[in-house]
């Protein structure tokens, strides 16, 4: 299970294991183990990510989520009965073998990327994120690198995808429950110019800014999108 880093007091940070509830009702049928948990074949936690007061994580193709305001219990109150705190934890239904390894969280809902697609979980009724209301759905077919983590520039999310030779950056604007979202590729001018070897993307929100660079190499590619009003652009 994850571990912590605990900062006790100023400058002191501390390495530790994390008190996890346990079950206290039910059984394996009633009140099973989170997904995460396989006692059969075991299973890596890809992501974890805070999300509207639940702690949650990403395995293969399942998102669990916590109880809210209860980070450390992945467990139902009740084994007879389902409250709006308890835990979420659901399956992305896909043709596509989907294994999930990157989240954003917007105000739509979560944003999960698999390499070959993407998905968003939201509440679907008025409210908040319940066991009850909590869906999740496809809402585009992207390939992308599994080893770089997309990020969030202000109203757009930009993730890389590569082929043998060069690397593309794409941008996801997302438009709602019942809408596909808008990508664009942001690098078609330069379709072939950044090389496969890249391995980090980052962002700057306020100055609509993202870069990506490779460790192994002296370059920094960026772009960035500057919006002007009518007025400025009479001038």
């Amino acid at each position: 299970m994850p571990h912590e880093l605990y900062n006790p007091e100023p400058n002191v940070f501390d390495y530790q294991g994390i008190d996890w509830k346990d079950r206290l009702v039910g059984d394996d049928t009633t009140n099973s183990h989170p997904s995460f948990v396989n006692t059969v074949t075991p299973t890596t936690i890809q992501q974890c990510f805070l999300y509207n007061t639940r702690l949650g994580f990403l395995t293969k193709d399942n998102v669990s989520l916590s109880q809210a305001q209860d980070w450390y219990n992945f467990y139902y109150t009740s084994a007879l009965t389902s409250v709006s705190s308890d835990p979420i934890d659901l399956s992305c239904s896909s043709i596509r073998p989907a294994v999930l390894h990157g989240v954003v969280p917007t105000a739509q809902g979560l944003i999960l990327f698999s390499k070959n697609q993407q998905f968003m979980m939201f509440a679907g009724s008025d409210g908040p994120l319940t066991p009850q209301s909590a869906i999740i759905r496809s809402i585009s077919n992207y390939e992308m690198d599994t080893n770089i983590d997309p990020v969030d520039v202000g109203t757009n999310i930009n993730f890389v995808s590569k082929t043998p030779s060069y690397s593309r950056i794409f941008g996801m604007q997302t438009r709602g429950y019942e809408e596909s979202p808008v990508i664009q590729d942001i690098s078609r001018a330069v379709s072939q110019w950044i090389p496969e070897t890249i391995d980090s993307i980052f962002s700057s929100p306020q100055n609509s800014l993202t870069g990506v660079f490779g460790t192994d190499s002296d370059r920094l590619y960026l772009y960035s999108c500057l919006l002007y009003t009518s007025d400025a652009a009479d001038e």
